[in-house]
C-alpha cells in the first residue's frame, strides 16, 4: 500500500530490515549470556538514609548534616535531595547551589555535570509526585529554577511533555523556543517536535525531527531502554476472556510509546515490509491460542486454511530436522531457554500471512508480533528490525532514552492463565507454549 514519503524517514535509510541473516540462536545465546552477567541491583546506603529523612520531612537534619560535611553529597541523587530540602525550607536555591567544582576547565565535561545535576533533580521529583502524598513538593517553583538553571527547564519540559501535564504547555513552548545556547541546540529540537506531537501538528513535528537528526551527537551510542506497563490485572481465571481488553490497553500503551519515540505508527506498511512474518517466528501462550482460535470462530476465518499450512510447516520441519515443531513447557528448566519452541530455527511464512504481505489475524496477533518494533522483555535490549532501530536512535532525547512497552507485565498474566487453562484442559505441559503450526496441528481446536 502506497504512502506519503516522510523526509526523516527517507533520510535515515536503513536499506532491510536485517532479519533475514538473523540467526536466532546465537542472538539468543547473547541475550541468555547478557542476562547472566547482569550486576545486581545496588543501593546508596547514604543515599537511602537521607531520602528516608526526606520522606519523614526530616528536612532540618538532612541540610544540616550536608552543610557540616559537604563530602556526604557524593552523588547526582544526593545533590537533588539537597537542592529539594532547600527549596522546600528556604523558598529556592542560591547561585552557589548550582556550582560545579571542576580540576580542569573543561567546557563539555561542566555541560554534563550540569545535565547531570538537572537530570537526577527531575526524576527524583518526578518519582515523588508519581509515588507520594506530599505538599510540600508544591512549593516547587519549576520555572522560576529553569531561570536560574537552563538544565533544568530543559528536563522539566520533557517530564510535562511525557505526562501530558498540558496546563504547561504554553509556558515549555515559550521556553523552548527561549534556548538559544548551542549547548542545547539537539534538546530545543528533541523538545520542539515531542510538542509538536502532543499538540497534534505532525508537520511541525517533522520539521523539528529534520532539524534535530542534524544536530544530534553520538548517533551510535547505546540506547538506554525506559518501560511502559499495563496497568490492568486480573485472576488466572478471568484472564481468558478478558483478553481483548488486555490487548486494547496494550496498544494504547504501545500508542503512547510511539508519540514519546516519534515512531511511523505504521513502520512495516511504509517499508513494504513482512520480514518478520517470515524469518521469525512468534510464540504464543496458550491463552494467546485461546484466544486467536475464538476470534477466528467469531469473525468466521476459515480455520481449516490455517491447518492445512500448518501441517504443510510441520512436514518440512519433520523432512529438514527430523521432529515437528513442539508445544514445550516453561517450566522445565531443558524447555525455558528462549528459542525452544523453534529449536532448529526453521524458517517458514506465517499461516496468516497473505499472498500480498499482510497479516490476516492483525485485530487478534500475538504480543510478539504486537510489539515487535517498540517493545522488551528485559532491561537492556529492545525487539526490533533496522527499520525500528533507526528510527529509535534518530529520535531518542539527547540522553539515548528509548521508550518500549515492556512485555513482562502481559507475559506474566498469561503464564498465569495457562497455567490455569492447561490443568482445564488436561494438556501435558504446566506452563504450554508453542509457535502457531505447532498450535494448530497438535491441540485439539474444540477445547475452550
Amino acid at each position: 500500500m502506497g504512502h506519503q514519503k516522510i523526509d526523516y524517514l527517507e533520510n535515515l535509510d536503513p536499506g532491510k530490515s536485517g532479519l533475514k541473516e538473523l540467526d536466532s540462536k546465537s542472538l539468543y545465546k547473547e541475550l541468555e549470556d547478557y542476562e547472566n552477567g547482569l550486576p545486581g541491583q545496588t543501593y546508596d546506603s547514604t543515599y537511602i538514609k537521607y531520602l528516608g529523612f526526606f520522606l519523614k520531612k526530616n528536612y532540618s537534619q538532612l541540610i544540616s548534616d550536608f552543610s557540616e560535611d559537604p563530602s556526604l553529597i557524593s552523588s547526582f541523587e544526593l545533590k537533588a535531595l539537597d537542592w529539594l530540602c532547600k527549596i522546600i525550607t528556604k523558598g529556592g536555591l542560591k547561585k552557589s547551589d548550582f556550582k560545579i567544582l571542576l580540576i580542569s576547565q573543561n567546557k563539555n565535561l561542566e555541560h554534563s555535570l550540569r545535565l547531570a545535576n538537572a537530570k537526577a533533580f527531575v526524576e527524583l521529583y518526578e518519582s515523588l509526585v508519581q509515588n507520594i502524598n506530599n505538599d510540600d513538593l508544591d512549593k516547587v517553583d519549576i520555572w522560576s529554577l529553569a531561570a536560574q538553571s537552563p538544565e533544568l527547564g530543559i528536563y522539566f519540559s520533557q517530564y510535562f511533555l511525557i505526562y501530558k501535564i498540558e496546563e504547561q504547555y504554553k509556558k515549555l513552548f515559550d521556553y523552548i523556543q527561549d534556548i538559544n545556547d548551542e549547548c542545547f541546540s539537539s534538546w530545543k529540537y528533541y523538545l520542539l517536535a515531542f510538542y509538536y506531537r502532543r499538540t497534534g501538528d505532525n508537520i511541525s513535528a517533522e520539521k523539528a525531527v529534520t532539524t534535530y537528526a542534524l544536530k544530534l551527537s553520538e548517533q551510535g551510542k547505546a540506547l538506554k531502554i525506559k518501560h511502559l506497563g499495563i496497568q490492568r490485572f486480573y485472576a488466572a481465571e478471568n484472564t481468558l476472556k478478558n483478553w481483548s481488553q488486555i490487548l486494547a490497553e496494550y496498544d494504547e500503551i504501545q500508542s503512547e510509546a510511539e508519540l514519546r519515540m516519534g515512531l511511523h505508527a505504521d513502520t512495516c506498511n511504509y517499508f513494504n515490509c513482512s520480514d518478520c512474518c517470515s524469518y521469525t517466528y512468534p510464540s504464543l501462550s496458550y491463552t494467546e491460542f485461546q484466544h486467536l482460535k475464538a476470534w477466528m470462530q467469531k469473525t468466521g476465518y476459515p480455520i481449516e486454511k490455517i491447518i492445512t499450512k500448518s501441517k504443510e510447516i510441520q512436514k518440512q520441519s519433520q523432512k529438514l530436522f527430523g521432529e515437528a515443531l513442539p508445544i514445550v513447557d516453561k517450566t522445565l528448566a531443558a524447555e525455558k531457554k528462549r528459542g525452544q519452541e523453534n529449536p532448529n530455527d526453521l524458517k517458514f511464512d506465517c499461516p496468516f500471512l497473505s499472498e500480498q504481505g499482510q497479516c490476516t489475524c492483525y485485530e487478534a496477533r500475538p504480543i510478539l508480533c504486537r510489539g515487535y518494533g517498540s517493545s522488551s522483555d528485559n532491561d537492556f535490549s529492545l525487539k526490533a528490525c533496522h527499520y525500528y532501530r533507526k528510527q529509535y536512535q534518530a529520535q531518542s532525547n539527547p540522553d539515548k532514552n528509548a521508550w518500549v512497552v515492556d512485555l513482562r507485565e502481559i507475559q506474566m498474566l498469561a503464564r498465569s492463565s495457562d497455567k490455569f487453562l492447561s490443568k482445564k484442559h488436561g494438556l501435558a505441559q504446566v506452563e504450554p507454549r508453542a509457535t502457531i503450526p505447532a498450535w494448530f496441528t497438535t491441540v485439539h481446536l474444540d477445547k475452550n
